[in-house]
């Protein structure tokens, strides 16, 4: 985590992490043993049994993971991006905080005048986007940010300048699943994109799946 202490390396990870195609239930169930049998344990008994919860849905749990180390400190998530390390190289090497390169901001930001001024974001498909991104687990945009791009007096020029505004300064992962939902919704109208015409489509190269 070179530059960046594990705190902030996890919340910048975070929708990396709840996200389907994020860690994959063999790595997650990995990775809490490691963390309820360091010495001293990061997850007490009471944790562990919770996280094994099989009725729990595998976003849940990692969400839920992440929650229990939030409130432990910089020991406890050292250890678990040293098991995330460990246990997957690969992986490892994808999350936002170890990428020198933010893929969907850039593409955002190429694409920011073709979205505003062009008409490719009809309010149809704003309507889409933003409920996909609201309805997210874990939400994209909460209820007031969304309620705000679907409800202002604003015309819709406005309106999706602010969405994109704000999905940049949210940062990789919300960029990313911002791009998710278009090409799922429009996607002739990605293809059209000039960053996806000049080769930015970067969409196989991260694992990012919307909830069904």
């Amino acid at each position: 985590m070179e530059g960046k202490s594990y705190k902030d390396a996890l919340k910048h990870d975070r929708l990396f992490f709840t996200n389907e195609g994020g860690l994959s239930e063999t790595l997650l169930n990995q990775i809490i043993v490691y963390l309820a049998k360091t010495d001293p344990p990061v997850l007490n008994n009471r944790e562990l049994d919770m996280l094994r919860n099989p009725k729990m849905e595998k976003h849940n749990r990692s969400a839920t993971l992440l929650d229990c180390l939030s409130r432990k400190g910089e020991e406890s998530w050292s250890h678990f991006y040293r098991a995330l390390k460990m246990y997957d190289l690969y992986l490892y090497q994808q999350i936002p905080s170890q990428r020198k390169t933010d893929i969907y901001v850039k593409k955002l930001k190429d694409d920011h005048l073709h979205f505003t001024n062009d008409g490719c974001i009809s309010e149809e498909i704003l309507l889409q986007v933003i409920n996909e991104l609201r309805y997210h687990e874990p939400p994209v945009l909460n209820r007031p940010e969304a309620d705000k791009f679907l409800n202002d007096a604003h015309d819709l020029h406005l309106r999706v300048t602010d969405l994109l505004n704000a999905l940049v300064n949210k940062g990789e992962e919300a960029c990313g699943f911002f791009y998710a939902a278009y090409k799922e919704l429009n996607p002739l109208g990605y293809m059209e994109l000039p960053s996806t015409k000049k080769g930015g489509n970067a969409m196989s190269t991260f694992p990012l799946q919307l909830q069904k």
